[in-house]
């Protein structure tokens, strides 16, 4: 469908190719026939001018079955280039862009940044229309909407629910409440909503669908009945909805439900009403694609302002394409709907696989924050491309995290006495979600670990740098507080890492046994 070339395949009367693969392939295929014209010049050895019309010739020759031609045709086809998966003519329409915007505000970069965010809209909307060149079908930019896609009033919703979710750990915060405390690390998933942009969405007008089958070749609105959710380490799929009974969802909300199905985590949900149309999951992929490129090019060169003005496209975009006036190129309150919710699966996807491996999820919200515990870089790539998450901050929940004077917190050197965090993992962490120590871990100590709090302002380096003065007797670094917990420390272990470190003119305090 996106690559340009013949395909056998069908999707409600759509000639289109079912995956990237599939376009590749045929890509390369293809490409081999264009520098073919050994044939051409032996039929005219006598004029001289016969090399220059032989590409033209081998152009006709390649394509055969679509009949004769005039001589015009070849050219035309080749001033539209090859017409591959990759974008590199988005690319340079995005940057292009930018210098323009720079060059009219004279190299000023809050004007130039005011200016590209006013213009994300259209700029999004006519690249969304250059990446739609060459395709095999028309999409639908004004289809009659659905009663169940219309708003009810101006600021009212309309009747789907998209899942969003917000949950928290009963588990976790029940223990934190009585006195546990836990190295919680918020993770935040980036570009949620251009990773968004593969979703299956809907080509032409919503039909209606009373089979209760889902068929996965087609893309829309369902009326569903979902299985009840009993697993209260995991959240919802359906986010935090706590009504019961039939509600409508998107496709993306569906196919994640089904999916758990699949896993065994839930009952399949029962499907009463559908509006669908034939759907394709790589409808805006080739601008998906441009979008990622160029924002992966200036992170690299530190471009914040590419990087600002590729979110502000996407995020627009996305938020624009229902029933809002500052978009009028299109309306698609259902491609909207799919979108947003397909962010919504990607964030709650991410906290299965961290339950999966072992880890405790803590919280989930919006969608793109993921609170963890344990070592998550087991799991996930550090870094800012799409397939990667990034460290928001790592902070201790419960325990005497949640209840020491604000004065101690800005490094006062007051001796803390409240209850002491549960013993720590290999490496710093947290115990499993089952309560279980990790292969490895330490028996609980005796009595309650000595607390070592560093004073003054850089109390987070100082802290680091007193645990390195005690090795080998469990400590591990509360960041949010500057307190080094060291539940094997004894008494004289203690004073000579604090000895050490004032040596260093570091003001450092003790508490604890011994």
């Amino acid at each position: 469908m996106l690559c340009g070339q013949p395909c056998a395949a069908e999707v409600d009367g759509f000639p289109q190719h079912l995956s990237a693969e599939e376009c590749a392939a045929a890509v390369a295929a293809a490409s081999p026939a264009a520098p073919a014209p050994a044939p051409v010049p032996q039929q005219h050895p006598v004029q001289p001018p016969a090399p220059e019309p032989a590409p033209a010739a081998a152009e006709a020759s390649a394509v055969p079955e679509a009949g004769p031609a005039p001589t015009s045709e070849p050219a035309a086809a080749a001033v539209r280039g090859p017409r591959t998966y990759a974008s590199g003519s988005l690319v340079d329409q995005i940057t292009g862009r930018v210098q323009e915007v720079l060059e009219e505000c004279a190299g000023d970069m809050e004007a130039a940044g005011a200016a590209l965010l006013k213009s994300a809209i259209p700029d999004a909307m006519a690249l969304f229309k250059a990446s739609r060149v060459g395709g095999r079908y028309e999409r639908s930019e004004f289809p009659p909407t659905a009663d169940v896609l219309k708003k009810r009033s101006q600021k009212g919703a309309d009747e789907i629910w998209e899942g969003r979710p917000k949950w928290r750990n009963p588990h976790v915060f029940k223990a934190a409440k009585q006195g546990e405390a836990f190295e919680v690390t918020a993770l935040d998933m980036n570009a949620a909503y251009l990773s968004a942009f593969k979703a299956w969405l809907p080509i032409g007008q919503l039909r209606e669908d009373t089979t209760g089958v889902h068929d996965r070749k087609k893309s829309g609105v369902h009326l569903i009945t979902p299985a009840s959710w009993e697993h209260t380490d995991l959240p919802n799929p359906l986010g935090n909805r706590m009504e019961p009974g039939e509600l409508w969802v998107t496709e993306s909300t569906l196919r994640l439900l089904l999916d758990c199905a699949r896993d065994n985590l839930t009952d399949a949900p029962t499907i009463h009403r559908s509006l669908v149309s034939g759907g394709t999951e790589v409808l805006l992929e080739k601008l998906r694609r441009a979008l990622a490129e160029v924002r992966k090019n200036a992170l690299a060169e530190g471009d914040e302002l590419t990087v600002n003005y590729v979110k502000s496209m996407y995020s627009k975009l996305v938020s624009t394409l229902g029933e809002s006036t500052a978009n009028r190129d299109m309306r698609r309150p259902d491609w909207m709907h799919i979108m947003r919710a397909k962010a919504f699966a990607n964030l709650w996807m991410k906290a299965n696989k961290i339950h999966k491996a072992g880890l405790q999820v803590v919280e989930i919200s919006g969608t793109d924050e993921l609170h963890v515990i344990w070592d998550w870089r087991q799991v996930f790539t550090e870094g800012r491309d799409l397939n990667q998450v990034k460290e928001k901050q790592t902070y201790v929940l419960g325990g005497s995290a949640e209840r020491e004077p604000e004065g101690d917190r800005a490094g006062s050197g007051v001796p803390y006495t409240g209850p002491a965090p549960p013993t720590a993992g290999p490496g710093g962490g947290w115990p499993h979600r089952n309560g279980s120590q990790p292969a490895g871990g330490r028996d609980p100590p005796a009595a309650r670990p000595a607390v070592l709090r560093p004073a003054g302002r850089a109390w987070a380096a100082q802290a680091r740098g007193l645990r390195s003065c005690l090795p080998g007797l469990g400590a591990v670094l509360a960041p949010c507080s500057g307190r080094l917990y060291c539940s094997r420390a004894s008494g004289a272990d203690v004073a000579a890492g604090v000895r050490t470190r004032r040596k260093e003119g570091c003001a450092v305090t003790a508490s604890g046994p011994g």
